[in-house]
């Protein structure tokens, strides 16, 4: 495939997706009336998010919702509190990142954390039918797709490069630095971009101006292994 035809390519499909997300949410009013309805706003939902991940810094986790009672309470419905869109890396764990348990987050899991088809197709899903009301997109420092991203990565399979094509965009305007500079200022630019995606996805539903949808970005230090959330919103 040519240079000028991948361009294509990727511009039609981010089309797709844009077209088919802002769909659902446009004239998918009568699954998000029967939603079940989240008790918490989502801002309060964000805090908790936060309290969570500072006591699995602390090694203080409470590690709740685990025990066979809880468990049981599930086997019918699901009502998480957050949907976590996050990097497939296997040190990046959400439910233990928040100190979260079963059934307490919609977690979807994709290298780089990147926007697709089925990423959005699965947050859709847990806006219009769990009740969901905030969106983290959540990278990490030292991220393996955001390092091959800034490289030459020809020598990938065709799948692979496909999906750092759809990272690249994020590491076009970055300061200049050392090699672990990049990475990590590309990281954050990288959950930017995914946060920006989805928030355009959204704006047709009107929820995020009237506060009840919050979309935001996060990056997780591997070192500290404390969560910090990317221009948060007032209150947190």
């Amino acid at each position: 495939m040519q240079k000028g035809e991948t361009v294509i390519s990727n511009l039609l499909r981010r089309i797709l997706v844009l077209g088919i997300f802002l769909a659902a949410l446009g004239s998918g009013g009568q699954a998000m009336e029967e939603a079940p309805v989240n008790q918490q706003a989502p801002l309060e939902t964000l805090r908790k998010l936060r309290d969570g991940n500072l006591r699995f810094a602390g090694d203080h986790a409470s590690r709740h919702h685990q025990s066979k009672t809880w468990r049981e309470r599930l086997t019918t419905s699901q009502h998480p509190e957050a949907i976590i869109l996050g990097c497939a890396d296997s040190r990046v764990p959400p439910e233990l990142l928040f100190d979260a348990g079963f059934g307490d987050l919609f977690v979807v899991r994709v290298a780089g954390n990147t926007v697709d088809l089925n990423v959005a197709a699965s947050i859709d899903y847990a806006y219009l039918h769990t009740g969901s009301r905030l969106v983290v997109v959540l990278g990490h420092e030292n991220c393996g797709a955001v390092t091959a991203a800034l490289g030459d990565y020809q020598g990938e399979v065709l799948p692979i490069q496909f999906l750092l094509k759809q990272i690249v965009p994020a590491l076009t305007d970055l300061p200049a630095g050392d090699a672990m500079q990049r990475v990590s200022a590309g990281v954050v630019a990288n959950v930017r971009q995914s946060v920006r995606e989805l928030q355009q996805m959204a704006a047709k539903s009107g929820a995020v101006a009237r506060g009840e949808l919050i979309i935001v970005g996060a990056v997780y230090d591997l070192e500290t292994n404390v969560v910090k959330f990317l221009d948060p919103p007032p209150g947190l």
